[in-house]
């Protein structure tokens, strides 16, 4: 199908004072809108409203707006309430801003923007809409707007009627005040006539916004969606319910971060709710909200914990089994540490390649938590034949030369070399003593010696893990002053090199988070960017460390510390732990007593809180021997058997008391 493109330059439609119009049969057109000043003449909303919904972009089904300037909204002429963009049923608008700004100014009581017909697209990308609020102080629920504050049907943006609304990267919806009455500052999903779909994709952003209720998002009508699948919404303020989302439809959070909200995280009201990710809920005060419950991965195991095979291509099926079995993200990574030994895919089957060793270990998408499974692909040797050689026992031809030609007898048989003496013919042989002996052993057959199993240096059982692990946990120790984050672990035996990860909290680590050092007995790193950039002072960290040796070039995992997470020196609200207090350090139980710990922690700032939970639980626990006791996720110690351990326990970011048991 034939396809037009239609530019129109603003400026020129309002010097001729016409709007091109158009009627093709049978075509799609696509029309292509770019707003700029042309020949030094200004415009106002005006101009940008006849555009919108002129005749030609209404009816196109594919429409391309391009923003070459920044607008502010000021004469009131959109009328009293938002317009629509896509006027046809079906069809896909993409705005983009080129990094400009629409916003509201003085003299216009209304709400922007607007999409409401069935199966239409309104995709926003790289546009910031300002409502116009012009805040003072940070906190959102004391800080005071002395710009524009308006009162109903004035959402930046109002999606219904059976229509999406896409919010894509570098899509802004900030500083809109409806506080007096209204819900959805930012946006508006669902209403009277019919339920709408918002979708945030990574890069968006809805931040210091204020309304009665739901002021990021107010899901309203009961069948409308709300899709996170990524970016923030941070800073905004609900001074009835609602500080992110008031949702009675659906709300799936597949992705982002929702952060210092105040006035209610999410509020579910007669809604469905699925988040099957690590909670990235955080910082936001829960004022009349009903509480979203998270499970966190806590550990993985396999099914099988080494693997033989004896030829090229045979596959086996690994499964794995996370901890708990409630936990919401059960996302596995499967790798192999040598793929000319062994191959694994996606689903966890392991299919032999050629001899060799190698290990095959299954990673959780949340938490980075591994199990590993030893692979060894031994194929044997060809079988040889049964079938002997037949030697003739004719006399041996001698050549009258100086070094007689031995001419070798091939067999059509495979040669066998036997281990009794050579058969010698009845007639003796005659050796002259001028000719050098010639062996009866022919040379053509070699000898082949059984080879002694490799020495597997490629493997780390997991008790060597955990031991090495419980090692770089010891003096696990982040923090952030200055223009740097400075971190401590605790030294591993035969590490050759450690890998310190550094990432922001809510953050996936990557190969950005990456910082190598290259000796083993070297435990302390700076690092003074995260992703490639100067830090944020502002938001909190994580960060873990893994010991490794290298066998062939090969990096070998030795073990991997805890994920310890930590505030930055100028988080407004969160402090770091300074200190464990433990009721009790040293422990004497009976085979199958139980203990209690009882801890808590001192902060650095006590004016400060601790980080949430939704980072990771307030404390982590670890035994060095599970055969004398054992410890809960809650603190619980289980005596096993006789003997003596220790118990750790360790604070959100890494700080750690340690615990003595002994076991009668």
């Amino acid at each position: 199908m034939k396809k037009r493109i239609l530019s129109v330059l603003l400026a020129t439609a309002m010097a001729t004072g016409l709007m091109p119009s158009i009627v093709l049969a049978d075509e799609t057109v696509n029309a292509e809108v770019r707003y700029s000043i042309d020949l030094g003449k200004s415009w106002t909303e005006a101009g940008l409203l006849d555009t919108l919904q002129s005749s030609v972009v209404g009816a196109a089904d594919n429409v391309q707006i391009e923003l070459m300037q920044d607008i502010t909204l000021t004469t009131g002429n959109w009328s009293n309430s938002l317009q629509t963009i896509a006027k046809k049923g079906n069809s896909k608008w993409a705005i983009d801003g080129k990094g400009h700004t629409i916003k509201r100014g003085s003299g216009l009581n209304t709400g922007l923007f607007s999409a409401s017909e069935a199966g239409s697209v309104v995709t926003f990308r790289n546009i910031t809409i300002d409502g116009g609020a012009s805040w003072q102080g940070e906190n959102p629920a004391t800080r005071t707007n002395s710009g524009i504050s308006l009162g109903q049907d004035a959402s930046l943006v109002y999606v219904s009627g059976g229509a999406t609304v896409v919010l894509d990267s570098g899509a802004v919806l900030q500083n809109n005040d409806v506080s007096g009455s209204d819900e959805g500052a930012a946006v508006m999903d669902g209403g009277s006539n019919g339920a709408g779909t918002l979708v945030m994709n990574s890069g968006s952003e809805i931040k210091n916004n204020c309304a009665k209720n739901g002021t990021a998002v107010y899901v309203y009508n009961e069948n409308s969606v709300f899709q996170m699948n990524g970016g923030e919404i941070y800073g905004n303020y609900a001074s009835s319910d609602g500080g992110v989302v008031y949702n009675k439809g659906t709300f799936e959070m597949k992705g982002g971060k929702i952060r210092d909200n105040m006035g209610g995280g999410v509020s579910v009201h007669n809604a469905s709710l699925n988040i099957p990710g690590s909670p990235l809920i955080i910082g936001s005060s829960d004022n009349g909200t009903t509480a979203v419950t998270y499970v966190n991965v806590t550990g993985v195991t396999l099914d099988s914990t080494s693997l033989t095979f004896t030829s090229a291509g045979e596959s086996k099926q690994l499964t794995a089994t996370v901890v708990p079995a409630t936990a919401e993200n059960k996302n596995i990574t499967w790798v192999s540490s040598d793929t000319n030994v062994a191959t694994v895919d996606a689903a966890g089957k392991v299919t032999a390649v050629a001899n060799g060793t190698c290990t095959v270990t299954a990673i959780t998408e949340d938490g980075n938590i591994m199990a590993v499974c030893k692979v060894t692909v031994n194929i044997p040797a060809a079988v040889v034949s049964a079938a002997p050689t037949i030697v003739p026992t004719v006399e041996p031809t001698v050549v009258p030369t100086a070094t007689p030609t031995f001419i070798p007898v091939v067999s059509a048989e495979p040669t066998v070399i036997p281990t009794s003496e050579p058969v010698v013919s009845a007639e003796p042989t005659v050796v002259p003593t001028s000719v050098p002996v010639v062996s009866a052993e022919p040379t053509s057959v070699p000898v082949v010696e059984p080879t002694a199993a490799p020495v597997d240096e490629t493997f780390v059982s997991k008790k060597e893990q955990k031991m090495n692990a419980l090692a770089l946990n010891a003096e696990l120790e982040a923090a952030q002053t200055g223009k740097e984050i400075t971190v401590t672990w605790g030294q591993t035996d035969d590490a050759e090199g450690y890998n310190v990860y550094v990432q922001y909290c809510g953050k996936v680590f990557n190969d950005k988070s990456l910082n190598s050092v290259n000796d083993g007995e070297v435990t302390t790193i700076t690092v003074k960017k995260v992703n490639g950039k100067e830090l944020d002072k502002t938001k909190s960290y994580k960060v873990y460390v893994v010991a490794y040796k290298t066998v062939d070039g090969e990096e070998v995992i030795l073990g991997k510390s805890i994920i310890a997470h930590f505030a930055g020196s100028k988080n407004k609200r969160y402090t770091d732990v300074k200190n464990i207090n433990l009721d009790k350090s040293s422990y004497n139980l009976g085979v199958g007593e139980t203990a209690q710990i009882d801890a808590n922690v001192v902060l650095k700032n006590k004016d400060k809180e601790e980080l949430s939970e939704n980072h990771t639980r307030q404390f982590r626990y670890a035994t060095n021997d599970k055969s004398v006791a054992t410890v809960s996720k809650s603190g619980e110690i289980s005596a096993v058997g006789t003997g003596s351990c220790t118990i750790y326990v360790y604070a959100k970011n890494g700080c750690t008391k340690t615990i003595n048991v002994s076991v009668d």
